[in-house]
């Protein structure tokens, strides 16, 4: 009943090595369970249940040191009515969308920015809200950008600083 939706993601899991590859493996399998067998295919309310189920896995609680999670970004894609459902957990999606030519024949552009949840997936305060759902009808043309901190947090180029997000966006 869901042939018409694509889902895709991009995530970025805590911890380097063995740790970051473990909670790579648990989001994966849990991502499957939750949209493959339980039919949740909204992003929010799977990042809603993917959260719930990495605290559960990993034990997590106020009084516990465990911190381990993911920031992530889940899209759902309708290709009936094109439009493009999203969820955030930390980590914004851009829509790179032409404009219509100019009266000279140059094409603008604009950079959409799909703001996220600053809260990640996994246990981070006792306050945590329930994740944004938001929507947008894509055009022909958008090019969307999904990623994480890796780019942004890279340091380098001749005075060693920090390549962050507004170079990132030029």
């Amino acid at each position: 009943q869901h042939q018409h939706l694509k889902l895709f993601v991009v995530a970025d899991c805590t911890g380097h090595g063995v740790p970051g590859a473990l909670m790579s493996m648990i989001g994966n399998t849990l991502l499957n369970s939750i949209v493959n067998e339980r039919k949740i295919v909204t992003p929010n309310l799977i990042l809603n249940e993917l959260r719930k189920e990495i605290i559960s896995v990993l034990k997590q609680g106020e009084d516990s040191s465990n911190k381990d999670g993911m920031d992530i970004s889940l899209c759902c894609l309708n290709t009936q009515t094109n439009v493009l459902d999203i969820a955030c957990a930390n980590n914004p999606i851009w829509i790179l969308r032409t404009m219509k030519e100019s009266d000279n024949g140059e094409k603008a552009t604009e950079l959409v920015e799909i703001k996220p949840d600053k809260q990640p997936i996994g246990y981070a305060s006792a306050h945590q809200k329930e994740f944004t759902l938001q929507s947008i009808a894509l055009q022909k043309g958008d090019i969307i950008y999904q990623f994480t901190d890796g780019y942004a947090d890279q340091f380098g180029g001749t005075k060693g600083k920090k390549f962050k997000y507004n170079q990132l966006k030029e």
